[in-house]
């Protein structure tokens, strides 16, 4: 069976799903990440924490639905106005 594995980078979250074709939710689980304000009206993130919060969240999903074999993945980044496809 083929599954899909979508991964939303929010601005508290990153939240990871599992699907099927149809579109049907199988599995789904959710990592958060500080975000900085090293001074009033500033706002950052780490990478790094956006990674770790994407491996944590896509294990814990893979876990709940073993999906076996191989995952073939194509992506495609958005955050606010910026796209970018790999």
């Amino acid at each position: 069976m083929t599954y899909l594995l979508g991964i939303d980078v929010g601005t508290s979250a990153l939240k990871a799903a599992l699907f099927t074709p149809d579109g049907r939710a199988v599995a789904q689980a959710s990592r958060g990440y500080p975000t900085r304000h090293p001074q009033p009206g500033w706002a950052e993130q780490d990478p790094a924490d956006w990674w770790g919060a994407a491996c944590a969240a896509t294990r814990e999903a893979l876990e709940q639905w073993p999906v076996g074999g191989f995952i073939y993945s194509a992506q495609n980044l958005v955050d606010g106005e910026q796209t970018m496809s790999m």
